[in-house]
């Protein structure tokens, strides 16, 4: 996802911006909503913009690494087919995102994360 921002106040600051999904369609127990990526833009002066580019990658959200085994446990994750809805801000979200950027996303075809060419 990408997308521009720009710091509109009257001071300098400093800004983490934060990716949550939401998927009203799941068939499985999902949380309502999670956090899906994060950047940190640092300093920001007034009235300056950055781009920023954050990617939703499950594989990496949910991989748990075994330090005995030296090994990294990557589940089989189901992608379904559906609506899910990004919101993009500056905190984790009140309901119902006020000031938030938003979009829905249509996954036409669900299946194996593991088999999604742009994930290996």
């Amino acid at each position: 996802v990408s997308f521009k921002v720009t710091n509109t106040g009257k001071m300098d600051g400093d800004e983490v911006v934060q990716l949550y999904v939401k998927q009203p369609e799941a068939t499985v127990p999902v949380p309502q909503i999670r956090l899906g990526d994060f950047e940190r833009i640092g300093d920001i002066k007034v009235d300056e913009t950055r781009d920023v580019k954050l990617i939703l990658t499950p594989r990496y959200r949910s991989s748990v690494f075994n330090k005995t085994t030296k090994i990294w446990y990557q589940p089989d994750i189901q992608i379904e087919k559906g609506t899910v809805e990004l919101y993009i801000g500056g905190g984790q979200p009140d309901n119902p995102f006020k000031g938030y950027l938003s979009t829905n996303v249509t996954i036409t075809n669900g299946g194996s994360f593991g088999n999604c060419e742009n994930q290996n």
